[in-house]
């Protein structure tokens, strides 16, 4: 009993430290393959979490970027490639896409620029991608306030002294000043320039242009313009046909009253030749160009009869209504003229005779 006892006691001894010594190796065998799943998990997870902030920084510079643009186009090509492609366009390609932009830019700007832009914005095409920023940032500007200094000395050639008073003072302000006024102080001040022409127009002209410029006063600045410009061409040539037409009535009036006169003057009998009477022809006197016949007045006694003339443009005044003789006397009544003529001979002859009797008897 004792003995197996101690045989127990020495199988004890011979293995624990065999056991001992074993349990430690066999602890770092198990824990080795954990370490190693660590080390493999761990270098998978640094890159998801690179790859994403890289992704969200592309995101952030598509938004920052205008739409349609080579930045925003290859950002989201990237983000789609994936983790080495996005590490790619922040390390490089946004720097070439943002380039790309600028160079689009500048070339809208020259095609739309005046001659300060277009010769600025060629040279920072040109130039570096640095010189490109700077153009975008500051050069755009300087070089379009050139320009403009330009436009607003233009106006001043021909201008009235509204526009040449703003025209200087924007020339003398900032550029703003002088944006201002090419976008709309030009245009007040041209209107009103616009209207002193107008109100001097009125002055000088026809009932016609008088009409046409008050209503262009009344009406816009493009209203005004186009009075000075046409209207007020148009108005005044109706003006200049009224006129004629009124002076071309008056010379036909005139011409009627002209006709009155000589069928009156026209209207002359032919005096026979007398020994007494008075020294001019008895002249007849028509009414309003009507026709007076010598049968319806008397012969007159005189020297030298006048002769009938016939009115210009009136009616033509005969001794019978017979047109064609008026300037002569001629007619079917010259027999009444010539036996009345004899009876004033015969009556002057026998006056004479008693006169001379008389002065016989008082001799003796």
């Amino acid at each position: 009993m004792k003995l197996s006892r101690i045989s127990a006691l020495v199988v004890a001894t011979v293995i624990a430290p065999a056991v001992l010594l074993a349990s430690p190796a066999h602890a770092a065998d198990a824990a080795a393959p954990a370490d190693a799943s660590v080390a493999a998990a761990g270098p998978s997870s640094a890159e998801e979490d690179q790859a994403e902030k890289d992704r969200l920084a592309i995101l952030a510079l598509v938004a920052a970027a205008e739409p349609g643009s080579v930045v925003a186009e290859e950002g989201a090509e990237a983000i789609e490639e994936g983790p080495s492609a996005m590490r790619e366009f922040l390390e490089q390609g946004q720097y070439e896409a943002r380039d790309t932009d600028n160079k689009i830019k500048i070339s809208r700007l020259i095609n739309v620029g005046g001659p300060g832009v277009k010769r600025d914005g060629k040279a920072a095409l040109k130039g570096t991608p640095e010189d490109r920023v700077a153009f975008l940032e500051t050069g755009q500007y300087v070089a379009r306030d050139e320009d403009n200094r330009v436009l607003v000395a233009r106006t001043l050639n021909g201008a009235g002294p509204e526009v040449t008073a703003a025209a200087s003072a924007a020339l003398d302000g900032t550029p703003e000043d002088r944006v201002e006024y090419l976008e709309r102080g030009q245009f007040v001040a041209r209107d009103q320039d616009n209207r002193v022409l107008i109100a001097q127009i009125i002055d000088k002209g026809g009932p016609h242009v008088v009409a046409a410029g008050r209503a262009a006063l009344n009406g816009t600045p493009e209203d005004r313009t186009s009075f000075l410009e046409t209207g007020q061409h148009a108005a005044r040539a109706q003006d200049e046909k009224d006129a004629e037409e009124a002076a071309g009535n008056g010379g036909g009036d005139g011409g009627t009253t002209g006709g009155d006169s000589g069928a009156g003057s026209g209207d002359t009998a032919t005096g026979g030749s007398g020994t007494g009477g008075s020294d001019d022809g008895h002249t007849g006197t028509g009414t309003d160009g009507d026709q007076v016949s010598a049968d319806e007045r008397p012969a007159s006694t005189g020297n030298t009869g006048s002769t009938g003339t016939t009115g210009t443009g009136g009616n033509d005044v005969t001794a019978d209504g017979s047109g064609s003789l008026a300037s002569t006397g001629t007619s079917g009544g010259l027999g009444f003229a010539l036996g009345g003529s004899a009876l004033a001979l015969a009556a002057g002859a026998g006056v004479l005779y008693a006169v001379r009797r008389r002065s016989t008897y008082g001799r003796a």
